[in-house]
């Protein structure tokens, strides 16, 4: 295992160049202000985004039963496809995008002692990590429904809460980096 992520993260160091990083970054900018508001739609006109489990921090197993079964079948079913097809290849991207982000941040802040700091690579791929992980528990309690597992619900809930929370980390850290490099110039 520690052989495939330096293998990793020798191809991040090697991939992290300007054009991919805005390249990375308008991606992420359309797939949050296109992509996954055009999906909720699908389920419902009226259906506020911010009912979405992915989208909140936190929720209790009560709610995300009560929102399966306000979404009806057709709504389980396209929240069921969203997941899969849309919002885990999201995470796999964003999790290189900003890892990108981060190599030509640390080289640009630390030229000199960047082999020191480069274990930082690895938090994109936490948040990540934590995101599919929460998608596959979204996904196996949509299959599930109407059977409920308040355990499988409870872990979700906890990867939903590490996303979050190592999400503000990485951008507590990306924007304490971008600050840096603009004043070392």
């Amino acid at each position: 295992m520690n052989r495939f992520c330096e293998n990793i993260m020798f191809w991040v160091e090697r991939n992290a160049k300007p054009n991919r990083i805005i390249i990375g970054i308008i991606w992420i900018v359309f797939v949050n202000a296109v992509i996954f508001p055009y999906f909720p739609n699908r389920i419902d006109a009226d259906f506020p985004l911010q009912k979405i489990l992915d989208t909140r921090v936190g929720f209790m197993p009560a709610e995300a039963k009560q929102l399966f079964t306000v979404l009806g079948e057709k709504g389980r079913e396209a929240y069921f496809l969203t997941s899969v097809l849309v919002d885990n290849l999201y995470a796999l991207t964003y999790g290189f995008i900003y890892a990108f982000l981060l190599v030509f941040l640390l080289k640009k802040v630390y030229p000199y002692n960047y082999n020191s700091k480069r274990h930082w690579i690895g938090l994109p791929f936490m948040v990540a990590s934590f995101d599919l992980l929460e998608n596959v528990g979204i996904q196996t309690a949509l299959l599930m429904y109407p059977k409920s597992n308040d355990w499988l619900l409870l872990v979700t809930v906890f990867f939903n809460v590490m996303k979050w929370f190592s999400g503000f980390v990485l951008l507590i850290s990306v924007l304490s980096l971008f600050v840096k490099w603009i004043f070392k110039k």
